[in-house]
């Protein structure tokens, strides 16, 4: 079952269920109410949050730069190599 993406489709697009595209999706976590699922979107180096109620996807983290370090912040933007939860 996809909630979100297309699959076949890697691409970088926040939108709303199928609507959104990612790129080798990584890692999947829920928030601590179970309201949000965070995923890593590894090609697009982004940290992606499908909010469950509407199945909106959001980007909350990444600049989708590549960077030497693993993990590079600067308030609430970061560039990650790869990010995966």
């Amino acid at each position: 079952m996809i909630i979100a993406g297309y699959y076949g489709v890697p691409a970088y697009q926040d939108g709303i269920g199928t609507m959104a595209r990612f790129s080798d999706p990584r890692g999947v976590a829920f928030n601590a109410d179970e309201t949000a699922i965070y995923i890593g979107d590894w090609s697009n180096r982004r940290l992606r949050r499908i909010q469950i109620s509407n199945m909106s996807v959001t980007t909350v983290a990444g600049t989708g730069a590549p960077s030497k370090h693993f993990l590079r912040s600067s308030g609430t933007a970061i560039a990650c190599r790869r990010c995966a939860g």
